[in-house]
């Protein structure tokens, strides 16, 4: 099974069906939701115009896991949700979100698949920053991949949320903590892990 890019607007419907199952019919989070989703059985935000949508689906062709990356810059709402400073200003940065999995595949390593996945996919197109935000529960998980914890903040129904970021470049962090990236980033450079 392989994530796929979505390039159709059929597709992106897929994911954001799929989101309505997760997050409204299964989380009951019902917050994330207006009217309209609830008609069209859809979840989707203006985020989602610019963004790069991925999907997996089952040997069934059901989809399975999805994930939202955006390039964002200082002026991109998503700067400001982070509390990023000026630091990163003349960086080229992204986002990882909408990153969910089938309750049925959650213990099959999908998730990973999908942070995989983001990763290549920011070295690919010359990223230096990644950020994500988390459930609390969730942080050990992306510590163990590299992210480094930024900040905190409580979202709208009251959860402790984690805001995490990656330096894609850090290959002596990444090798420090034996990150399964590590292996990514050595196809990419033609490299081995002990020439880095």
């Amino acid at each position: 099974m392989e994530i796929d890019l979505a390039q159709t607007k059929a597709e992106r419907d897929r994911i954001y069906r799929f989101r309505y199952q997760v997050y409204i019919k299964e989380l009951g989070k019902n917050y994330l939701a207006d009217k309209q989703s609830h008609v069209q059985v859809m979840l989707k935000d203006e985020l989602d115009a610019d963004a790069f949508h991925f999907y997996l689906n089952n040997r069934n062709k059901d989809v399975i896991g999805t994930m939202r990356i955006r390039f964002i810059d200082s002026e991109d709402v998503e700067f400001k949700h982070f509390r990023l400073h000026d630091q990163y200003e003349h960086c080229k940065l992204a986002t990882v979100g909408r990153l969910m999995v089938a309750r049925s595949n959650r213990a099959m390593m999908v998730g990973s698949q999908f942070t995989l996945k983001a990763f290549e996919f920011g070295l690919q197109n010359g990223i230096d920053f990644c950020f994500i935000e988390v459930e609390q529960r969730l942080s050990p998980l992306y510590e163990r991949l590299g992210f480094k914890k930024i900040s905190s903040t409580e979202n709208s129904s009251g959860e402790m949320r984690i805001h995490f970021c990656l330096d894609l470049n850090d290959t002596k962090y990444l090798k420090t903590i034996n990150s399964p990236f590590l292996r990514a980033l050595c196809r990419l450079h033609k490299n081995t892990i002990n020439q880095l």
